[in-house]
């Protein structure tokens, strides 16, 4: 029983009743007694980062890129971009087109995907991008219409990019977690 200490504070330091009481256990664990130092080496740290942010020079940062071969195709190959109609979905397609690929931008909004599209497709690149279905991944059926449609006019989908997603709170109509729904169940 005492080889379950965690630095020498629980359960040593209280007695036999104190040790079968859940409570008493609580208020002298070793967890509970660590959770000041926790504090104080986040506020170290924040105040530290600050502290670095403000006084190191300012150098314009940029991600290392992939070699210009990677994912290079020699044409008729498919990729589904979720959330392709903006942001980091919207430059993915473009870098799939840029490279050969046909991507299908997989968009709750028809007019926001059509208009990506026309975007994407107006660069000269080998590749070209649709927007074939709206896909809202809150509705299990919208799910199921835009698989349909795909597999109606594609036979393979050899890259999914699985980039759409929420943070907020509330009940799909399917009655999960928008967030859970989004983000997990209708990838």
């Amino acid at each position: 029983f005492h080889r379950l200490t965690l630095f020498g504070i629980w359960p040593h330091t209280m007695s036999m009743k104190e040790r079968c009481s859940s409570d008493a256990y609580y208020q002298k664990s070793a967890f509970n007694q660590l959770i000041p130092f926790a504090l104080i080496y986040s506020a170290l740290t924040n105040i530290g980062w600050r502290f670095s942010k403000s006084f190191l020079p300012r150098k314009s940062f940029q991600a290392p890129l992939l070699p210009e071969d990677t994912f290079k195709t020699s044409g008729g190959e498919v990729a589904i971009v979720t959330g392709s109609n903006a942001g980091i979905g919207f430059e993915t397609a473009d870098a799939l087109v840029e490279r050969g690929y046909d991507v299908i931008l997989a968009c709750r909004s028809r007019d926001r995907g059509e208009r990506a599209a026309e975007q994407l497709n107006g660069q000269c690149h080998p590749g070209k991008a649709t927007f074939l279905h709206p896909l809202d991944l809150l509705s299990f059926r919208s799910i199921r219409d835009f698989v349909a449609v795909f597999k109606s006019k594609y036979s393979t989908c050899n890259i999914l990019v699985n980039n759409a997603g929420i943070n907020t709170t509330g009940k799909s109509s399917d009655g999960f977690d928008l967030c859970f729904q989004t983000n997990f169940i209708g990838h």
